[in-house]
This record gives C-alpha cells, structure tokens and sequence, in this order.
C-alpha cells in the first residue's frame, strides 16, 4: 500500500476491519457489498480511493440486524457500533462501526473512533403514492433530527410550530419511528431496493432518497472484487450502480483539485495496541 495524501495508516487500519467484516459476514452467510465510493475505489484503483477516508459498505436490512448482533455479542472487545439506539446524539439510521484503540479528531473538537459505514438497504413501497408518502415522512423525521441534533433553525411557520416542537421528543423514538417506516413498508414485488434513510442531496442535487436507489435485480448477483492485498465482495453489476451514482464518466482521472477528504480532520490516532496487531 502507497499513499500520497497522507492516508496509508488509516487505510491500514480500515482494511483490517474490512477484513473482519468480510469472514464476519462469510461465518454467518451474510451477503454484503462494497458501496458507493468505496466500490468505486475497488473498480477504479483496485483498493481505497487515495484521497478517501472512510469506508461505505451496505447490506439488506435482515442481514445489517444480524450483523449488528455478531459484533455486540462476539467482537466488542475490537469495535463499537455507532446508531441512534447506542447514541442519542447520532443523526441518521444507519450505523458506524467504530475501531476501538484509534480516533478521529475534527476541526470543531468533536472526536469519535475510526469508523466503517455499515449502511442497510431496505424494498421500496410498491405503489408509487405509498413511495412518496414515504420519502415526506422521512425527509420530515430528518428535518427534526436535524433541528434536534444539528441545531438547525425553523424558518417557515410548519417547521416553528410543528417540527421544532416535535424535536424535543428523543431521538431514540424518532430513530425507531424511521426504521418502522422503512421496514414494515417494505415489498420486494416493488422491484427496487434503496438506503432510504439518507435524504440529504447528492453533487448534482438529487436528493438522497432518489439517489441511493436501484432495481433489486442490479442487486441480485455478487462478485468478488481486487482490494488493496486483498478481495472483497459487491454487486456483480458495478457499472450499473456506479454510473447512475457518479455519471457516465466515473472511470476518468478524478480532478486535482477535488481530490480531498471529506471529512474535517485535524488530527488521527492509533493506539499502540492497535499498531502492535497491525505490526504497523
């Protein structure tokens, strides 16, 4: 593994975890998949992004419950599972799976461990009213979250009288509220297959409920894709998936100029225990 961007002892650190996740997930029959950019890298580098610092990997809704599980019951001696359930102050429905011995530190001083995305994928509504009534519901709950949590001011007269005061309700209730939404509206006759839960607005302004939104049969095959030293497994059409991601010219050199990391960090650390067991 190279690195010019400064990322090689995170990417190590990460890899390792992918590599728990990936016999995690092989043990228990786990089908799970190399996601959004994190795909991207495997396709277009053969490993991570060199710019990149996290990891996005998905997996359908029955399978993210049972992974959840494994890692509470057999593996909290390495990592900590990040949700609304653990945290109150965590603002969506998907989860962080946390490295413990190893840290972040943000520009803003907020600090949390070295994580991996670990993103369900739920069967849209089959019927295309049911559709929209549930991506309002959710971009609403998101829209308290985000009052709640992120401390976003109400501007319009709905959100002042109706969303902020719904924001003093726990977040733990609101989180089940969503997951409800998104998993007892599921039918997989709808044909697609999405992450839902995320509603905030992609580059091109598409928002996220829309985005991360696929037909299940893009789904349906898996293969095993060339990661750093290593395969990992993902959707047999990355093409597909990529292209309605990221446009059709995914596979040009990204530019210079955007080629930074996406979260604001001032500072990274490793504890030696962690560097003893990656012999880093």
């Amino acid at each position: 593994m190279t690195n010019d961007y400064g990322n090689l002892e995170l990417h190590k650190v990460l890899l390792s975890a992918m590599k728990d996740i990936d016999k995690i997930c092989c043990e228990n029959g786990i089908r799970y998949y190399l996601h959004a950019g994190t795909l991207l890298g495997a396709i277009n580098h053969k490993g991570f992004i060199p710019w990149d610092d996290d990891v996005d990997i998905s997996m359908r809704r029955e399978d993210y419950e049972k992974f959840v599980r494994i890692i509470a019951e057999d593996y909290s001696d390495k990592y900590s599972l990040r949700n609304y359930e653990t945290d109150s102050t965590y603002p969506n429905n998907r989860a962080k799976l946390g490295i413990k011995g190893t840290g972040f530190i943000y520009d803003d001083g907020r600090e949390e461990m070295l994580f991996i995305d670990i993103i369900p994928l739920y069967y849209l509504p089959k019927s295309e009213k049911r559709k929209r009534l549930q991506k309002k519901l959710i971009e609403t709950i998101d829209a308290i979250n985000n009052i709640k949590l992120l401390g976003a001011v109400p501007t319009s007269a709905v959100s002042k009288l109706v969303l902020k005061p719904l924001s003093l309700l726990p977040r733990k209730f609101w989180g089940r509220v969503m997951d409800k939404i998104m998993i007892k509206w599921q039918d997989k006759s709808s044909g697609e297959i999405g992450v839902l839960c995320y509603v905030g607005f992609n580059y091109a302004g598409i928002s996220g409920y829309d985005d991360d939104r696929w037909p299940i049969e893009w789904y349906e095959e898996t293969a095993m894709y060339e990661f750093e030293d290593t395969e990992f497994m993902s959707v047999k059409d990355w093409d597909s998936i990529l292209r309605k991601k990221y446009g059709d010219k995914f596979m040009e050199p990204y530019p210079e100029e955007k080629r930074v990391t996406k979260h604001a960090v001032k500072e990274m650390y490793i504890s030696e225990e962690v560097r003893e067991r990656l012999s880093m």
